[in-house]
């Protein structure tokens, strides 16, 4: 990308301009690969850059459009990112869906000289897919891509990041850490196995490690205490880190000792025979080895990663659709990835933090969890075996129901759920989830009809429609 001039800050945002520069010849040719080289811009106005990165697309290449805000101070609050792509001659451009496809999704906006489209960032940031352009046919000498990030609270962001105290940019125990690591030369001192796959008859295997600092995990809670500090703890042990066989029982276990038959960080696939398929790392030297039989890798590895930097992201729900999933995927599979934090179910997250009492990273997994409800996901949710276990998140995605109680894909969708009960004996676990929904509607129609009613068939309940008993509702069941 080449830079158009300095940026401008306006009442609705900072706005950078750039030329796109970049090969779209055909992959026909040999120099050609699957993923160029990621190109980043220079740090714009709230120290943020844009990174284009072009991929193949069938015989031609299209320009992967991302923003790294990683460098963003976090105070700044709800980013909305705007990324215009304009032509002043032939074909303009248009902006494709991640999967490929016409992009009728929210966020897009078309004119006749081009295409918009608009992102939300909340912190914590990290490397964000603003957009895929297609530009068969457009003059990449006459388009330009301009951005526009408004910041909610941009009043903060003349506290750069690069200035702040050295507290609010490194966890003190890691600070900690580090400072040991001067004198005595070690900083990993830890190996965390976790399993990775879950196979067909619901085993969970694949133990994959995660090389962390125990000083640091330490901090975050005293489970881990326990676990590095006493030599009896059965889940560790005192070995060579660089290396070393896995005993027998330690490649796999029981659905039953897993305790979580849904946990969507496992992969489905089948056994590694080898087990440990990870490098061992170059440091030798003895240090503890941990099994956690219960939380997958990809959760623990995210969950280091969060008590190294703060900083914690998570995945789309299974709920969301496989289009979501797939997405993330893809994703995974590029030259960007390696830039992006590790990520992990938040509901995984949510039940690693509930087990190590983490309340600040219980309450971001369950704030995660609440934004990502939607009236389309909300019945899978909520009859799942996690919402069963968790008083907290049943309370939450029952009131989320109740105040969609009008909505069609919860009227017609709630009674054929319910149905299902009968016939399914897995979902014994969510009949106290049942009766924890019907309690609430209870409750909300006696104190509407205690208000008064208003109008012929509707209460005034916060917004929340419950027909009457003669309307022939398929609510009328359940009271």
């Amino acid at each position: 990308m080449e830079r158009i001039g300095e940026d401008t800050e306006t009442t609705s945002g900072i706005v950078s301009k750039f030329r796109l520069k970049g090969d779209a010849r055909s992959l026909s040719d040999p120099a050609s690969n699957d993923y160029g080289e990621p190109t980043y811009s220079e740090p714009c106005g709230y120290n943020h850059r844009f990174i284009i990165q072009w991929r193949r697309s069938g015989f031609t290449r299209q320009p992967w459009i991302h923003i790294d805000p990683s460098r963003v101070n976090p105070k700044l609050g709800q980013l909305t990112v705007t990324v215009l792509a304009e032509s002043t001659g032939g074909t303009p451009p248009h902006f494709l869906r991640a999967m490929g496809g016409s992009p009728n999704g929210e966020g897009f906006a078309v004119s006749q000289s081009g295409v918009s489209r608009t992102t939300i960032l909340r912190p914590p940031y990290s490397v964000t897919h603003l957009a895929t352009m297609k530009i068969i046919g457009t003059n990449l000498a006459q388009l330009t891509i301009s951005f526009n990030v408004r910041a909610e609270n941009p009043s903060e962001h003349r506290m750069d990041v690069s200035t702040a105290p050295a507290d609010a940019r490194v966890a003190s125990s890691l600070r900690s850490a580090l400072r040991s690591s001067l004198d005595e030369g070690d900083f990993i001192d830890t190996k965390i196995y976790g399993f990775s796959r879950r196979m067909v008859d619901g085993q969970v295997s694949g133990p994959l490690p995660i090389y962390a600092n125990s000083t640091i995990l330490k901090a975050k809670s005293t489970y881990f205490e326990t676990m590095f500090s006493r030599a009896y703890f059965t889940e560790s042990s005192v070995n060579e880190l660089g290396g070393g066989a896995l005993q027998p029982g330690e490649s796999s276990c029981s659905a039953e000792e897993y305790g979580y038959d849904s946990d969507s960080d496992l992969d489905a696939g089948e056994d590694d025979p080898d087990g440990d398929s990870a490098a061992p790392i170059r440091r030798r030297g003895p240090g503890r080895t941990a099994h956690v039989k219960d939380i997958a890798h990809k959760t623990l590895r995210t969950f280091v990663w969060y008590c190294y930097t703060g900083e914690v992201v998570f995945s789309p729900l299974t709920s969301e659709g496989k289009e979501q999933k797939k997405s993330e995927r893809l994703e995974a599979q590029s030259a960007i990835a390696a830039m992006k934090p590790p990520s992990c179910s938040p509901k995984s997250m949510y039940r690693l933090a509930d087990k190590y009492g983490i309340a600040d990273l219980e309450d971001r997994a369950f704030d995660e969890l609440r934004n990502r409800l939607t009236v389309h996901n909300i019945l899978d949710e909520l009859f799942s075996t996690f919402t069963s276990r968790y008083e907290r998140i049943r309370h939450m995605e029952i009131d989320f129901i109740c105040s969609k109680l009008d909505c069609p894909e919860i009227s017609d969708g709630l009674p054929r759920v319910v149905a299902a009960f009968g016939a399914d004996s897995t979902r014994l676990p969510n009949f106290e989830v049942l009766s924890s929904l019907i309690q609430k509607l209870l409750e909300r129609r006696n104190s509407s009809s205690n208000r008064g009613r208003v109008g012929a068939s509707r209460f005034a309940t916060e917004d929340v429609y419950i027909p009457e008993h003669n309307s022939g509702s398929p609510f009328d069941a359940y009271f």
